[in-house]
């Protein structure tokens, strides 16, 4: 068995755990479910808008540019830009996977909540100390793998702890992202992995102030 089939085994068995001790069912499934498409269609569209059209013109117009003023403003948009088609597919991947396990497992206000703390640590780490534009959501998805990873040490629970586990047995590798590499924004990585991990240690605190603010 290779790796990709230990990590489909080890998806089949997490996502089925999620369903049982979860209780998903019906029109709650269903509504995370269409969340997860309605994204990854968003992004596939607007990859293939700007690809065929502008010549992917707007990767170098709204790309986050450290310590512009109008980078700053990018950085929401950037996230949704790719440079190629591997590029995307493996985001896609991320997401689905990491994403998606923190939609079904803590449900959509908390998938907000963290998708907006990864994005503006990841965003202002990058702005202050990237070297080189950049675009792409892998921030965000290393910072729903960090909120994954940590949550289960403040969680009470056995599901938390499960997930725990299974995450460092299955994708301890994701880890080598936060590594430098050649040509690989390996800031924006770190920074959206710490907001995932300040998510994962203030949540409760957190929703208590935002949530009510964001959603009444």
């Amino acid at each position: 068995m290779d790796i990709r089939q230990f990590r489909i085994l080890g998806e089949a068995i997490i996502f089925t755990v999620a369903l049982i001790t979860t209780g998903l069912h019906g029109d709650d499934l269903m509504t995370r479910i269409k969340i997860l498409a309605y994204i990854v269609v968003l992004v596939w569209v607007l990859y293939i808008f700007n690809a065929l059209l502008l010549s992917s013109a707007l990767n170098s117009w709204f790309a986050a540019r450290p310590r512009s003023i109008f980078g700053l403003f990018c950085i929401p948009i950037a996230i949704f830009l790719h440079g190629d088609e591997d590029h995307l597919l493996g985001n896609t991947e991320g997401f689905l996977l990491f994403g998606g396990r923190l939609l079904f497992w803590k449900g959509i206000s908390e998938f907000i909540l963290v998708t907006l703390i990864a994005l503006f640590v990841n965003g202002i780490g990058k702005w202050l100390f990237a070297k080189n534009a950049s675009i792409g959501a892998s921030g965000i998805i290393l910072g729903y793998f960090g909120f994954l990873l940590f949550r289960g040490f403040f969680e009470r629970d056995a599901m938390s702890a499960l997930l725990t586990m299974l995450m460092m047995a299955f994708y301890s590798t994701v880890l080598f992202n936060l590594l430098p590499k050649p040509g690989v924004s390996w800031t924006g990585h770190f920074y959206g992995f710490l907001g995932g991990a300040i998510a994962a240690v203030y949540l409760n605190p957190i929703r208590e102030q935002l949530l009510p603010h964001l959603f009444r």
